[in-house]
């Protein structure tokens, strides 16, 4: 068919401009306190293992959460626990 597709091209590499000078374009629009808060939450981190080992921990605590009321609630309904 000959469709061309160089406006496509030109049109990705416009929006990918734009994407690249998005942040940029917010940053500079920033008061100097906001920066100086934004350069300090870019420098601060926290160390990914007491974090993984939090998540990991309320991921569990959830779980055994929803098995207490799921068994509270088939014990509640007349049959008895199998589970234990």
């Amino acid at each position: 068919r000959g469709v061309s597709t160089n406006n496509t091209d030109e049109e990705d590499e416009t929006t990918k401009a734009t994407e690249v000078n998005q942040p940029s374009q917010i940053y500079s629009a920033l008061s100097p306190q906001e920066q100086y808060r934004f350069q300090c939450y870019r420098r601060s981190g926290f160390a990914s293992k007491p974090i993984e080992k939090f998540v990991a921990k309320m991921l569990v605590d959830e779980a055994n959460r929803r098995f207490v009321a799921r068994r509270g609630a088939v014990v509640g309904l007349g049959r008895k626990s199998s589970f234990m």
